[in-house]
């Protein structure tokens, strides 16, 4: 018997097709005259769809809203029920959508325990039966023997961004645009694609996330068999500069002579290279290499 993860929909799946970025990332060989065709409208619209095949069906915000409603209390009524025997289970909707309002954010179970006015103990419960129902899926934080002084704590990431995107409030891809929640949660969508990637890509990845107690960070990294690095930085802007670059500069002090190279993904349509091992990328090639 062989256990499959089914994640919701990639984008590359919704496009039909597979792709072929992370493979791409790890030979080496960026395909230079590369135009992306995502904007800020259209990763907006990508983000606020979310992957879940029922709810993309509704482009209702009612009807939306009554798919996620619904899956909330099937999670809590049938699956989480079937796992432990909780008997008040209200704080759940509660805790998912502080879980958003953090979304890309460091996990401190203190903030979310006071904020939610649960618990510690009960707190750590509820967010493992969160993990075990795929509602809630943490990025880990990476680290070596070379590199001093990182964050331990895992970064928050719910499983659909659309999901992530309702919890937060808005009811369309303009409320999106506009919401300070925005570039948290296109990191949430990019996070959730690539995982979604490494799921079938030729070269088998981890995924983490990497911070210094500098609060220099780097929001996805990607770590193969061998030990090779790769640094995966997220911007909503569609101008990147060398500043765009620093945290990626710090993991590859960190990897040595295990870093093969570093992305900024970016709304833009080109993709410039800043330095041998450090180019700014299209956020589009996620579904389109």
């Amino acid at each position: 018997m062989e256990i499959i993860t089914l994640h919701p929909f990639a984008q590359d799946e919704l496009a039909n097709r597979r792709s072929t970025f992370i493979d791409a990332l790890f030979k080496g060989g960026l395909p230079l005259n590369y135009i992306g065709t995502a904007d800020r409208t259209n990763l907006a619209r990508r983000v606020f769809a979310g992957g879940y095949p029922e709810v993309r069906t509704r482009k209702d915000p009612a009807r939306r809203a009554a798919w996620y409603k619904a899956y909330i209390t099937t999670i809590l009524q049938k699956d989480v029920r079937e796992i432990v025997n909780i008997a008040d289970l209200t704080a759940l909707p509660k805790l998912l959508t502080q879980l958003a309002l953090r979304s890309s954010g460091l996990l401190n179970l203190a903030d979310v325990a006071r904020d939610t006015e649960i618990p510690h103990t009960t707190l750590r419960r509820y967010m493992a039966l969160l993990e075990t129902t795929f509602l809630f899926t943490p990025l880990l934080p990476w680290s070596n023997k070379r590199a001093k002084r990182l964050v331990k704590a895992p970064k928050i990431h719910l499983a659909d961004s659309g999901f992530a995107a309702w919890l937060c409030g808005t009811n369309s891809p303009t409320d999106l645009v506009k919401n300070p929640m925005r570039g948290h949660l296109l990191e949430s969508f990019t996070v959730n694609e690539v995982r979604k990637l490494a799921s079938w890509a030729k070269t088998p990845v981890e995924c983490y996330h990497f911070r210094m107690d500098t609060g220099k960070e780097v929001d996805l990294v990607l770590e193969d068999a061998s030990g090779r690095i790769i640094g995966i930085e997220v911007k909503s802007s569609a101008s990147i500069d060398r500043g765009d670059f620093t945290g990626l500069i710090e993991l590859r002090n960190a990897a040595g002579k295990n870093w093969a190279r570093g992305i900024v993904l970016h709304s833009g349509p080109t993709l410039t290279p800043f330095a041998k091992d450090l180019h700014a990328v299209p956020m589009s090639a996620l579904w389109e290499w």
